[in-house]
């Protein structure tokens, strides 16, 4: 369910580095451009990309994949 792929992927975000999460969370929850998230957070555009593509890679680890593939393999479970 919709319910259930939030909550594993805020387990997932919860389980890397806090600014990397952060970034995540203000780009892809509130659909920030990197300038907004980064003037929202305080650090520049740059340094909110480098977080952004470090969350994604974090994001992309086997285990990480493992615990979220079931979504992707059965979106109505």
């Amino acid at each position: 369910t919709k319910e259930g792929l939030r909550d594993e992927m805020e387990s997932c975000l919860n389980a890397i580095k806090p600014a990397r999460a952060e970034a995540l969370r203000f780009i892809f929850y509130d659909q920030n451009t990197l300038q907004e998230a980064g003037d929202r957070i305080g650090r520049t555009r740059e340094r909110i990309r480098q977080l952004r593509n470090l969350g994604l890679a974090d994001l992309r680890k086997p285990q990480v994949l493992k615990r979220l593939r079931r979504y992707w393999e059965n979106p109505d479970a």
